[in-house]
C-alpha cells in the first residue's frame, strides 16, 4: 500500500485503478487508519465486475480480413507471423522460402494495413528471427512508426544444432508506435528488485513500488511437448494442430504493459488462439479480434475459446456484442 508518511503520521495516501488515480490529502496529519477508510470508500467506486469480451476470429488471408476492421480502431497489434523459412501452415499460403524480396514485399502490405487499423498512440509488436527483423525494421517500419526498442526473447532450445553454426535460441520483438504518446504500463509488468536489501531500494519498496521495469532482453522458456500449458502438436501435424504455441507470460506481459482494460488487441496471425485467450483473462480483460488463414486452425482456436468462456464465475458478465466494425 503505497503510503507516504513522516514520523508515522500519514500525509496522503495514493491508488491507481488504469488511467484512474486517487489522491486522499489531509488538511494537517492524517492517521493511517484515517487514509485507509478514505481508501476503502475509493476502492469501493472502483470495484469492477468481472468481464470476459467475447474474441472476433476471422477466417481468411490477411490482406483481404484487415479490410475488415475499421481505421484507427486498434489499441495494440502483435504480430508472429511465418518467418519465410518454408513450414508448411496446411493451406495455399507459401512461406516464401526461396524468395526473400517476395517475403519482406509482403511484411510490407499488411504491416502498412496495420498501421491504418491502429489508433493513434497505438502500439505494435513484430517478432520474427533476428535477420528477418532487421530487414523488417530498417526497410518498413522505420518508414512508418516510431521506434522504442528492439527486444531479444531468449529461450532454451533441444532442436536446430548444427557442427558447423550456433544455435538459434532467441528472436527479436520489435516494439513500436503510431505517434509520440502511447500507453505504457512499467508498473504492470515489473520484474524484482536485484538489490532489495539496498538503502534506497528498501525506501521505494516502503512507498509501494513492487519492482522495477524488465530490460530489453526478456527469458521465457518454450512452450514444449512438457509444458502443462502446452495444447497443440510442435510441428503442427498432428490433427490439424497449430504449430509453434508461444508462452502465455509473453503475451501477458505485451498486452499488459501496451494496452487498458477494455482495449482493443490484434492478433493478425492467430495461430493457435494464445492471444485471444491471454486477452480474455479476467486480469487482463481486453477486446480481441484474430485473423487465421487456416480453417482447422479456427476450429481449434474456438475450442479453445469456448473451454475458456465455460467456465464458472460468480458473478461473471460476458459481452459478445462489443465489436462495432463491418464482419
Amino acid at each position: 500500500m503505497p503510503f507516504i508518511h513522516n514520523n508515522n503520521e500519514y500525509k496522503y495516501i495514493s491508488e491507481k485503478e488504469g488511467r484512474k488515480t486517487k489522491h486522499i490529502l489531509a488538511l494537517g496529519k492524517i492517521t493511517k487508519q484515517q487514509a485507509q477508510i478514505e481508501l476503502n470508500k475509493w476502492n469501493k467506486q472502483l470495484e469492477i465486475k468481472p468481464i470476459r469480451y467475447k474474441p472476433i476470429l476471422l477466417q481468411g488471408d490477411i490482406l483481404e480480413e484487415l479490410q475488415k476492421i475499421p481505421d484507427n480502431y486498434i489499441d495494440l497489434a502483435f504480430a508472429d507471423p511465418p518467418y519465410g523459412i518454408g513450414v508448411d501452415y496446411g493451406t495455399s499460403f507459401k512461406d516464401f522460402k526461396n524468395d526473400f524480396d517476395g517475403y519482406i514485399a509482403w511484411n510490407k502490405k499488411w504491416i502498412e494495413l496495420i498501421f491504418q487499423k491502429l489508433k493513434k498512440g497505438g502500439s505494435f509488436y513484430y517478432m520474427n528471427y533476428p535477420r528477418q527483423c532487421a530487414y523488417i525494421q530498417v526497410k518498413i517500419l522505420d518508414t512508418l512508426m516510431d521506434p522504442r526498442k528492439t527486444i531479444r526473447w531468449c529461450y532454451e532450445s533441444n532442436v536446430g544444432m548444427s557442427n558447423k553454426n550456433f544455435t538459434t535460441a532467441s528472436r527479436d520483438i520489435l516494439f513500436y508506435t503510431k505517434g509520440e504518446k502511447y500507453t505504457f504500463n512499467g508498473d504492470k509488468v515489473t520484474i524484482p528488485y536485484r538489490n532489495p536489501d539496498d538503502k534506497r531500494i528498501r525506501e521505494l519498496i516502503k512507498k509501494g513500488k513492487t519492482g522495477k521495469t524488465p530490460y530489453d532482453y526478456w527469458f521465457f522458456n518454450l512452450t514444449k511437448n512438457v509444458s502443462k500449458e502446452k495444447i497443440t502438436n510442435i510441428v503442427g501435424q498432428i490433427d490439424n494442430t497449430p504449430p509453434n504455441q508461444l508462452p502465455e507470460e509473453l503475451i501477458k506481459r505485451i498486452i499488459k504493459v501496451s494496452s487498458n482494460r477494455g482495449d482493443v488487441v490484434l492478433s493478425p496471425f492467430a495461430g493457435s488462439g494464445t492471444d485471444l485467450v491471454v486477452s480474455s483473462n479476467l486480469e487482463i480483460c481486453r477486446k480481441s479480434i484474430g485473423i487465421e488463414i487456416n480453417p482447422y486452425f479456427c476450429k481449434f482456436i474456438k475450442k479453445r475459446l469456448d473451454e475458456t468462456f465455460d467456465k464458472k464465475i460468480n458473478n461473471l458478465e460476458i459481452d459478445e456484442k462489443w465489436y462495432d466494425g463491418k464482419c
